[in-house]
């Protein structure tokens, strides 16, 4: 989904219009509402599409900043530069990001687990877990909308939205863990699950409208 906003005046000179990228989940929801309001005005056109689907536009080169995953940041971070001050972050239960389970890992048998596509700081950090707690590397399997239900998987990631409708149902049927919690008894530090970036070379070109979009992420933040 995209949404154009202000465009600029005739005859003066400005900055090209900023090429926007903002999550579609609910829990991002603090930071879009003000910005889709107008109570917090960016000039720019704002795409709302899933982690991995804005990922790969930040990667080809069709957005210009926004919020992205946290592993998509550490994974090119020599091209990105960080809008400071803010974070999709949790110290301790995040609620939509949650693994399912039927039983552990054990006796060397292949642990086969279903992962959503829409995903990648959750998928590594999911790995990061059954490494960390069982010393297992899971085979893992990119579906776009995993369930718990499937008998082929010994368990499920669910993030976001879907997360938060399926939470009660599953948690009844199956072992769950909250790796924002997991993260923080881990590590006693909060998990920073997604940032808000921009790619370098636009900031230092067009460091005015960079300045801007900081300035309206942090105001949408606050209020």
């Amino acid at each position: 989904m995209q949404v154009a906003q202000d465009k600029a005046l005739d005859g003066v000179a400005v900055d090209p219009a900023p090429r926007l990228g903002q999550i579609n989940f609910v829990n991002s929801l603090p930071v879009v509402l003000p910005l889709m309001r107008g109570y917090a005005s960016v000039k720019g056109e704002i795409t709302l599409e899933s982690p991995a689907a804005l990922n790969e536009l930040y990667f080809v080169g069709r957005l210009d900043a926004g919020a992205m995953s946290s592993f998509f940041y550490l994974q090119h971070s020599d091209d990105l530069t960080l809008l400071p001050n803010v974070s999709i972050s949790t110290s301790g239960a995040v609620g939509s990001v949650l693994f399912f389970f039927r039983s552990q890992p054990s006796g060397g048998k292949p642990y086969r687990l279903a992962v959503p596509s829409s995903s990648a700081t959750s998928v590594a950090l999911l790995q990061l877990y059954l490494l960390e707690t069982f010393g297992v590397s899971p085979l893992i399997h990119s579906l776009s909308e995993p369930d718990a239900m499937d008998e082929r998987f010994d368990g499920v990631l669910v993030i976001g939205d879907r997360a938060l409708l399926e939470d009660d149902r599953w948690s009844s049927n199956f072992q769950r863990v909250d790796l924002g919690s997991w993260w923080l008894s881990t590590f006693s530090l909060p998990m920073v699950l997604g940032v808000w970036a921009a790619r370098t070379h636009w900031a230092q070109q067009f460091a005015g409208s960079f300045m801007a979009v900081c300035d309206a992420i942090c105001r949408a933040r606050d209020i």
